[in-house]
């Protein structure tokens, strides 16, 4: 079996950061980057306090700007075709499973008679119109 040979870096960690060094040369390898300032300094360090202050408009011109938002109809379309395709599924689902389970002659009897058929054609539209149109319920 081989022997590798020793490694020529080592990873430590120093002050909560991992440092990778050479062992040839004894120098740190990789970026130095400074540690981040702490979001939130404890109430009694003064200093700490006086540092995050200080960096406050700094930190706020660093942000990051909040991505554009699409237009309301564009958004409303979006969710719509959403909408569309999950009763597409949850139809496809439902007739899977009235197919494989055998009740589909049940449910193909049941609709055959007209009183049964005009209520479960009634609340298949009213539940479709419901799910697609959910803005139209917060008005009345």
């Amino acid at each position: 079996m081989l022997n590798m040979p020793p490694s020529r870096y080592k990873i430590i960690e120093r002050d909560r950061r991992l440092v990778t060094i050479d062992t040839l040369t004894g120098a740190e390898m990789g970026a130095k980057a400074k540690p981040l300032p702490r979001a939130l300094a404890s109430q009694g360090d003064a200093d700490t306090n006086a540092r995050v202050s200080a960096l406050g408009p700094v930190l706020k011109a660093n942000r990051p700007s909040a991505p554009a938002t699409p237009s309301a109809s564009a958004a409303t379309a979006s969710d719509r075709t959403g909408r569309i395709a999950i009763l597409v599924l949850a139809g496809i689902a439902g007739l899977l499973f009235l197919i494989l389970t055998g009740a589909w002659v049940v449910v193909a009897m049941a609709l055959a008679f007209p009183p049964i058929r005009a209520v479960a054609l009634t609340a298949v539209k009213t539940a479709t119109a419901r799910f697609l149109n959910p803005e139209r319920q917060l008005g009345g």
